[in-house]
């Protein structure tokens, strides 16, 4: 597949996304604020990931003294596709997040984005039991049922803490 490059929405000029997931810096040449131009070389950006595992680069405006780390898919589908339509989200295909080629992306809602992420095995719908044997089908239900986080519930679960007052294992372990 050939590569095709377009501009950054709000960093035209400056920095451009590629349908095969890359970012790239444009030639430019900038005024630094003690007023001298400093020239800026093209160079392909390197994308790090982010603690959530996506794949994200830094773009810096010196004329606008900004930085910012951002996402690539973010980059890559506002220069294809334009802005994400209200009430939907960027979904990652089959190819995982790891893929940030057009191709690999779509909008969609958090319903379907959930679902793409338990097909993944970035989520889980693991049913739990509380120590006095109640049962719930998730993670989240059983969190919600005693007013904790889906979170602090799966930390607990982990780490064979409390929560709540209660021990939780997963069912069938």
């Amino acid at each position: 597949m050939r590569e095709i490059w377009k501009s950054v929405p709000g960093w035209e000029g400056m920095y451009e996304a590629s349908n095969l997931g890359n970012v790239r810096s444009l030639a430019r040449m900038v005024i630094r604020s003690n007023g001298r131009p400093f020239p800026v070389r093209a160079w392909n950006l390197k994308a790090n990931p982010n603690s959530n595992g996506y794949r994200c680069v830094t773009l810096q405006s010196y004329d606008r003294d900004i930085k910012i780390t951002l996402p690539v898919y973010q980059l890559v589908v506002g220069a294809f596709k334009g802005p994400t339509p209200p009430g939907f989200e960027i979904l990652h295909g089959p190819k995982g997040k790891k893929n940030d080629s057009l191709s690999n992306l779509s909008f969609g809602t958090h319903q379907q984005n959930s679902l793409d992420m338990l097909r993944d095995g970035l989520a889980s719908a693991k049913a739990v039991v509380r120590s006095d044997g109640v049962s719930f089908p998730s993670i989240s239900r059983g969190a919600k049922s005693v007013g904790s986080s889906a979170g602090t519930l799966s930390l607990a679960i982990r780490n064979q803490w409390k929560c709540k007052g209660y021990s939780w294992r997963l069912k069938n372990e």
